[in-house]
């Protein structure tokens, strides 16, 4: 059977087509899904890699202010009352007083120890009562003395009266005078118990024989 020219135009023309149908749905479409996938892979790793330093950097910034924080609570602790109780943070407190009145020369009448009070954070204010006899001056200085010091203290309460009235210059004293301290880690909570119920026996009824 003899082909025609145009019969073998038309059979080369699909036969081309074929080809190129297959070349587009097995090689073109597949690389270009590929290039996608790939270009889409970049863009995820290039985000993860940006969240990665920032999440570097934001660590740095951290680890600075977590030093610094160190840093100021090293500072704190130097300045709180030493003594791990309460009594023994108001004898350091006590000698601290004693110190700054031999300088500024006020005698001392009587010290008083009172109930430590707790505070947020975990901090105690211990304080101190003390009546002095001066004249204004040296009470000035004293009371700048003690809020000036390398220790936090603090003075809440203050009363001044005239001893003698002949002789105004020299005065009462009553102040209440704070110094601060780490308190106690706060207890665990207790465990409920629950209580046991009572359990009731049955009374048992006796008859008298007749």
């Amino acid at each position: 059977m003899k082909i025609s020219k145009r019969e073998k135009q038309f059979i080369i023309l699909c036969i081309i087509s074929g080809i190129l149908f297959c070349l587009i749905k097995f090689l073109f479409f597949p690389l270009i899904d590929r290039r996608k996938e790939l270009s889409e892979n970049i863009f995820a790793k290039e985000m993860m890699y940006k969240k990665y330093v920032a999440y570097l950097n934001k660590k740095k910034d951290v680890e600075r202010e977590l030093d610094a924080l160190r840093e100021r609570e090293k500072d704190i602790e130097t300045k709180l009352l030493r003594g791990d109780t309460a009594s023994l943070a108001a004898s350091d407190l006590q000698r601290t007083l004693e110190q700054a009145s031999s300088q500024v020369k006020i005698l001392v009448q009587t010290t008083k120890i009172m109930e430590p009070e707790t505070l947020d954070e975990g901090f105690l204010a211990v304080p101190i009562q003390v009546k002095l006899v001066s004249d204004l001056t040296r009470a000035r200085k004293f009371s700048s003395m003690i809020e000036e010091n390398y220790k936090f203290l603090t003075i809440p309460e203050l009363k001044i009266s005239v001893k003698n009235k002949a002789d105004p210059r020299e005065i009462m004293i009553t102040m209440v005078v704070n110094g601060f301290m780490k308190g106690p880690p706060p207890a665990a909570p207790a465990e409920k118990k629950e209580k046991g119920k009572v359990r009731q026996v049955p009374r048992t009824e006796t008859k008298q024989r007749s």
